[in-house]
C-alpha cells in the first residue's frame, strides 16, 4: 500500500472526486426516479379524483332542483296552514307538500381520493395551491354535511310523527333508491313515485302544534338545500381547476 506524499497526491484527490460524483449522480438518478414514481402517483390519483368529482357532480345535477322542490313543498304547506285556506289550483301542491315536508336530500357524496392523497402525503407535493386547497376541504366538508344531515333528521321525524295523527298517506319508493336509479339511468327527472293523501284540512289548520313544526320544517329544508350547494360549489371548484390543470 502506497503512502499518501506530494507526488501522488493529485492522483488520490482524482480518484476520490471520481468516487464522490459517481455518489452524487447516483443521489441524483434514485431522486430523479422517486420523483418521477411520485409524480406518476399523483397523476393517477387525479385521474381518479376526477371520475370521483364527476360522480358527484351527477349526484348535486339531480340533487339541486329535488331539494329546491322540497323547500317549495314545504313553504307551501306553511302558506296555507297559516292562511288557513285551500286554493283549489293548489290542492295537488299541497297534499304532495304535506308528505314531502318530512323528506331531506342527502346523496352518497364520495371522499375517498381526497382522503387518501392527504393520508399519503401525495395531495403536498401537488404543484396548485388552488387544487391544494380545494380538495383538502373535501373530507371536512362532506364529513360536516352528513353530520348536519343527521341532525336535520331529528327534526324531520319530528315533523314526521306529528304529521302521522293527522294525515294519512302512502309513498310507493325509496328516496335513496330513487335518487341512485335517476343516477344510473342519466334521467333529470327525480321522482315519478305515487303518493296518495288523506286529510283533513281544518283539522290541519286548527293543529298550532303542526304549524310550528311546519315552520322548522321549512327551516330544516332551506338549511339541507344551503349544506347541498355549499358541497357542491365546492366539488364543482374542484372540478374546473381539474379541468385547468389538463389545459395546462
Amino acid at each position: 500500500m502506497k503512502l499518501l506524499s506530494k507526488g501522488n497526491l493529485p492522483k488520490y484527490m482524482a480518484e476520490m472526486a471520481v468516487v464522490v460524483l459517481g455518489i452524487l449522480i447516483a443521489f441524483q438518478v434514485e431522486e430523479w426516479r422517486q420523483s418521477l414514481a411520485e409524480q406518476r402517483e399523483i397523476e393517477a390519483a387525479l385521474v381518479r379524483l376526477k371520475d370521483e368529482t364527476k360522480a358527484n357532480l351527477d349526484f348535486c345535477e339531480l340533487v339541486t332542483p329535488y331539494s329546491q322542490g322540497l323547500v317549495r313543498a314545504a313553504q307551501t304547506v306553511l302558506r296555507s296552514l297559516q292562511s288557513g285556506r285551500l286554493i283549489q289550483s293548489d290542492r295537488s301542491q299541497f297534499e304532495s307538500g304535506l308528505v314531502k315536508i318530512s323528506w331531506l336530500s342527502m346523496p352518497p357524496y364520495y371522499s375517498t381520493v381526497a382522503e387518501e392523497m392527504i393520508s399519503t402525503g401525495l395531495l403536498k407535493e401537488l404543484d396548485r395551491a388552488d387544487l391544494r386547497s380545494n380538495i383538502a376541504r373535501i373530507p371536512g366538508s362532506v364529513a360536516s354535511t352528513e353530520r348536519r344531515f343527521v341532525r336535520q333528521l331529528e327534526i324531520a321525524d319530528r315533523v314526521r310523527i306529528e304529521l302521522l295523527k293527522h294525515v294519512e298517506f302512502r309513498f310507493d319508493g325509496s328516496i335513496d333508491e330513487s335518487l341512485t336509479a335517476k343516477v344510473e339511468s342519466g334521467s333529470s327527472t327525480v321522482f315519478v313515485d305515487s303518493i296518495t293523501v288523506s286529510y283533513d284540512f281544518d283539522a290541519l289548520v286548527n293543529t298550532t302544534y303542526l304549524k310550528n313544526l311546519t315552520i322548522d320544517a321549512v327551516g330544516n329544508q332551506v338549511e339541507n338545500f344551503a349544506a347541498n350547494q355549499r358541497l357542491c360549489k365546492l366539488f364543482q371548484d374542484v372540478n374546473d381547476s381539474l379541468a385547468n390543470k389538463d389545459q395546462t
